[in-house]
């Protein structure tokens, strides 16, 4: 993998690809120096209750092992990010009841380290109630991480807003890329990003964070693996090794 090396910067600069022109957008950041990885499309993901590692199918939705369907979240990645000690994570507005049945989080990891898989439901008052969380130990490797099954369902209430998010303890980078905001998701609309530095893990309620929302802020790259849709195509694969499900048009 061919890396691509920027300084540090306050305020970064993102190219997002809209049709067949460019606009350059300015935003907040926290980030260091960092490396930009291949075309999210040939990212391997670790799938943690299979043991086993698997690959995208397609640019915005991918096939997991089992009867599930992902939504790609911060796909075109135009920007890299370095740190430790902290949480990351990307807000989505719900208008159709649903459940998830996990998350993943594209992390570059070189040393072992601890994730921390969080589901948060926004408040009336902006803050965010803990609602489901997943811990996995000595994490390491380059690919979508994910949080494997949780003990329980979590179910998403239409009209509420929930925050997808990952703490590590570590130096890990991470990324982010995708459309302008406000964005489509399968059951809502995703508004944007939060945030946290300087943090431990176990983390639990987080008080109210900003949403970082501006048309050019982006999201984090992550997978967020939901029920497939009515009329999708689930089957066994080939090699008996799991399932997977597919849009039918």
């Amino acid at each position: 993998m061919q890396f691509l090396y920027r300084l540090k910067f306050e305020y970064a600069v993102i190219l997002i690809a809209m049709g067949a022109f460019v606009s350059a957008v300015v935003f907040a950041t926290d980030g260091d120096l960092a490396p930009i990885q291949a075309p999210v499309n040939n990212k391997p993901i670790y799938n943690a209750t299979q043991g086993a590692i698997e690959v995208e199918v397609s640019p915005n939705r991918a096939t997991v092992a089992g009867t599930t369907s992902c939504e790609l979240l911060g796909n075109p990645i135009n920007q890299a990010f370095q740190g430790s000690s902290r949480y990351r994570a990307n807000v989505i507005s719900i208008e159709q009841s649903t459940d998830i049945t996990s998350f993943e989080m594209d992390l570059t990891i070189i040393q072992n380290t601890t994730l921390q898989f969080t589901v948060h439901e926004r408040q009336t008052d902006g803050t965010f109630k803990l609602i489901a969380s997943k811990t996995r130990t000595n994490v390491i490797g380059d690919m979508f991480h994910s949080s494997g099954l949780f003990s329980s369902t979590v179910s998403l209430q239409a009209g509420k807003t929930y925050a997808f998010g990952t703490t590590w303890n570590t130096n890990v980078n991470y990324y982010i890329g995708g459309p302008l905001l406000p964005a489509p998701f399968a059951t809502g609309e995703i508004l944007g990003w939060i945030s946290r530095n300087s943090v431990t893990i176990p983390i639990g309620n987080l008080p109210n964070l900003g949403i970082n929302d501006s048309p050019g802020s982006g999201t984090y790259s992550m997978r967020i693996c939901l029920p497939p849709a009515p009329g999708a195509c689930c089957q066994p694969k080939a090699d008996g090794s799991g399932g997977g499900c597919v849009d039918v048009f």
